[in-house]
């Protein structure tokens, strides 16, 4: 049985290396409440994610998202289909992004759209230098995000939107940024006004 969540895979690589619950917590240096948080699925996600796989051996991006390569010294995935999944995973920049989005709004990485989030926040933040981390830079990233085009394709008028109210009102100024850009790059005098020379 393959382990859809955190939880499942924190448990998973924890039981194949023979750890009780508290070695885990001890070795990887992560508070007990935090780690059972994880583990049963009360917690989604977590900066201690990095420490956790180290201790365990596997990859945080494995750990945090299901994705090969399962082992940090895996020379190919052990999924076949996960071929195209980069191997270099930088642990500092993604306690980077998670401390980034967490500012914000909390996340759910088994969602699709909050998994698609973080893999763009990683991307965008990979760019900048830590200086970027601020609250607001988040807007700038926003923007960024907007310009290449991660908004869900429109649902029909009266459907809910799907996830946290937090994550309905990002997706929503995330549309804003895209309608903005879209209507500046459509009437150039408009977009003049708003220049800064």
């Amino acid at each position: 049985m393959k382990a859809t969540t955190v939880g499942d895979r924190i448990v998973e690589a924890r039981e194949a290396k023979g750890m009780s619950r508290p070695d885990l917590a001890r070795l990887a240096k992560v508070k007990y409440p935090t780690l059972a948080g994880l583990e049963n699925g009360d917690q989604v996600t977590s900066t201690q994610l990095p420490a956790l796989a180290a201790v365990l051996g596997v990859t945080a991006l494995w750990l945090a998202t299901g994705k090969e390569p399962r082992y940090a010294d895996a020379s190919e995935p052990d999924d076949p289909a996960e071929l195209g999944t980069p191997a270099g995973l930088d642990l500092r920049l993604l306690s980077r992004t998670h401390a980034f989005l967490a500012a914000d709004h909390p996340y759910d990485l088994a969602d699709h759209g909050d998994a698609a989030l973080f893999a763009s926040a990683y991307d965008w933040l990979a760019q900048q230098d830590e200086a970027s981390d601020t609250p607001q830079a988040f807007n700038k990233f926003l923007r960024w995000a907007a310009m290449r085009n991660l908004t869900a394709p429109t649902a029909p008028a009266g459907d809910q939107p799907k996830g946290s109210g937090t994550m309905s009102r990002w997706r929503n100024r995330l549309s804003e940024y895209a309608d903005t850009d879209r209507e500046l790059s459509q009437d150039p005098a408009k977009s003049a006004k708003l220049s800064t020379k």
